[in-house]
């Protein structure tokens, strides 16, 4: 009963499965897709700096077919925001917003310097990625939304309550 009340312990669980869920879908990612893609080691931000994305680039955009595209448009990612130590991790559910070629994937808070950041997509179509962030991942690009994606992000729970 100790166990399942050491922050520790949780901290430790959660990180485990965070990097064993990303080579679980790097393994799964390695499909037969033609999608080229990669994080952009710069992240974005609106214009009013309250909200934050992790930035898809499709290498190959304009040499995809049409079904391809369209593939691009509902994707979900699970992110996961890390401090330097590993520990109090931030975990969420969040629809991709594609423009220009660019998938943009809502971060749950702004990150700061040497965290760690950690996009799963829950389709195969796309390369799992992980990102420490350093001074120069955060000189934000500006990004312009004709409505800025109100997504409704599912927080994943950090200790599990039993009943």
């Amino acid at each position: 009963m100790k166990l399942l009340k050491n922050k520790k312990f949780w901290a430790m669980s959660l990180s485990a499965i965070a990097i064993s869920t990303s080579i679980v879908a790097f393994a799964a990612s390695c499909s037969n897709t033609n999608i080229k893609s990669k994080l952009s080691k710069q992240l974005a931000q609106t214009k009013d700096q309250k909200n934050h994305f992790a930035v898809y680039e499709i290498e190959n955009y304009t040499k995809l077919t049409d079904e391809e595209k369209k593939s691009l448009e509902n994707l979900e990612f699970g992110v996961s925001i890390l401090d330097k130590d590993g520990k109090n991790p931030i975990n969420i559910k969040v629809k991709g917003v594609q423009k220009e070629g660019k998938i943009y994937v809502k971060l749950p808070r702004k990150p700061e310097v040497n965290e760690k950041l950690l996009v799963v997509p829950t389709k195969n179509i796309l390369k799992t990625e992980a990102l420490v962030l350093n001074n120069d991942n955060l000189n934000y690009q500006t990004v312009t939304f004709e409505q800025v994606p109100n997504q409704n992000s599912t927080p994943v729970p950090e200790n599990p309550s039993t009943p």
